[in-house]
């Protein structure tokens, strides 16, 4: 409680919450949408073990493999961090979009 003059003001409660690095919520400034996260493309059968195994390794690194294995779940958040979610698995789908072929993703998408 904040008593200015002869006025007493409760402190206003913050929306956004400071998240630590690693929590998975955070998004480093590199984690943007529109790049690729590894180095290759998904081809088909032919690669997916290579590529599944490397996408999760990079998704893992970030922090980030609980949105593709659903132990990252925007129910086990508090609500004034689910924008925060939402942004966050946006930016993961695109990671997984742009390590596709254009002529694999059709089948997904």
């Amino acid at each position: 409680m904040v008593i200015t003059n002869t006025t007493v003001s409760e402190p206003i409660e913050s929306q956004s919450q400071t998240l630590e690095y690693n929590h998975p919520l955070f998004l480093q400034s590199t984690d943007v949408s529109g790049v690729s996260i590894i180095s290759f493309q998904l081809k088909g059968s032919e690669n997916y073990t290579r590529w599944n195994k490397s996408m999760k390794l990079a998704l893992l690194g970030r922090n980030k493999l609980g949105f593709v294995n659903s132990k990252c779940k925007k129910e086990n958040y508090p609500k004034n961090l689910w924008d925060q979610w939402e942004r966050v698995n946006a930016i993961v789908l695109s990671w997984l979009m742009n390590s596709i072929d254009v002529s694999v993703i059709g089948g997904i998408v």
